[in-house]
């Protein structure tokens, strides 16, 4: 468990935080299956700040992405913000965040006054022709936690849920076209 002063502040804006204790409790949960976030490119400028400024050197830096439901989101109930150091830096995949926004909540219901957070990497960067290339975000979580059985995993059975993730779809996508130039990843040690 990991204490994170004041990120109710941070999350919700000084307005808000006037109300809510100035300090929380983040339950960090850890996994091996990838979890999908979505809306990365909107939140450049957050994500560049979390690494520590734009630089044309490629990024891959560890973080904690904390997970916030946003029940009153006006484009979807279930919505589930990511966030970083006190910065939104996306959204689970709306069909996913469907599938565990409940599991999301027994979870903190478990864990009273506790967000849920996981570990993962912000990548990417590096020099493009059309400028630095964009960052992601990758957490890893624990899928049967969130009620869900990833497909050939020795407990799955064959109606389980199908995970498709961010890295798999910018895996995919640099395989394609090199939108997404993800070939540096390949230098990396296998090395947490």
């Amino acid at each position: 468990m990991v204490n994170e002063m004041g990120l109710l502040k941070k999350l919700f804006g000084a307005a808000n935080a006037q109300s809510s204790p100035s300090e929380i409790e983040v339950v960090i949960l850890d996994g091996d299956d990838d979890l999908d976030v979505v809306g990365e490119s909107y939140r450049q400028d957050a994500l560049w700040k979390i690494v520590g400024g734009k630089t044309s050197e490629r990024i891959r830096k560890e973080a904690i992405g904390y997970l916030v439901p946003e029940p009153n989101n006006e484009y979807d109930p279930n919505a589930i913000g990511v966030w970083i150091r006190g910065l939104q830096v996306g959204f689970i995949a709306k069909e996913l965040a469907r599938e565990i926004i409940d599991d999301l909540h027994k979870l903190m219901d478990s864990n009273p006054g506790s967000y849920i957070a996981l570990r993962g990497v912000v990548a990417g960067g590096g020099d493009r022709d059309d400028g630095p290339g964009m960052l992601g975000v990758f957490l890893e979580f624990p899928a049967d936690q969130f009620g869900l059985a990833i497909k050939d995993s020795p407990k799955s059975d064959s109606g389980s849920f199908t995970m498709s993730t961010g890295q798999t779809d910018a895996f995919v996508t640099d395989a394609q076209d090199d939108s997404y130039d993800l070939s540096w990843m390949n230098k990396l040690s296998g090395d947490p």
